[in-house]
């Protein structure tokens, strides 16, 4: 696995992570 496609699959757990937290915060 290249340096770039992890920086890529890091970035997107940290924006699925980023949507997981909005929707909680939505539910409450």
């Amino acid at each position: 696995m290249t340096s770039s496609m992890s920086k890529t699959i890091n970035n997107n757990r940290k924006q699925t992570l980023k949507e997981e937290n909005l929707s909680k915060i939505l539910i409450q």
